[in-house]
């Protein structure tokens, strides 16, 4: 659905959607609401990249890693901060940090490419991807 709702691909957009959504509730054995793909919130026609992110969101249950990279990919769904968050700048993590085995075997290329990040080696930088 994404890829069609940005024209990659010649695939209806509401097609791949609704199928994608479909197999998600079938995937978890629970019946699809009567009326869910008709939502507002749902339906696409406005805002549908943000509508397509949140259903993929919704869909990745129980991968909390996969969720936070969409999440980090698309800015949707927004989140609230925990309210007590424990790293530094009480945000939502952007990245995960270089480990300290990497600092010790690749010291050389993991301190340039650290040198890069707009924050340096933390979970507050942005990767190049990230909005």
């Amino acid at each position: 659905a994404e890829a069609a709702n940005l024209g990659w691909t010649t695939d209806v957009a509401a097609t791949q959607y609704a199928a994608g959504i479909t197999l998600s509730f079938e995937q978890w054995k629970t019946p699809l609401p009567a009326g869910y793909l008709a939502q507002a919130d749902v339906a696409l026609g406005t805002d549908n990249a943000k509508k397509i992110a949140t259903q993929r969101y919704i869909a990745t249950f129980p991968d909390g890693s996969r969720a936070w990279d969409i999440t980090r990919k698309t800015g949707f769904p927004v989140l609230a901060i925990a309210p007590d968050a424990q790293n530094a700048s009480k945000t939502i993590p952007n990245r995960y940090a270089y480990a300290t085995a990497e600092y010790v075997t690749n010291k050389e290329s993991v301190t340039a490419a650290a040198a890069l990040l707009p924050n340096g080696d933390t979970q507050e930088s942005k990767v190049w991807w990230h909005r």
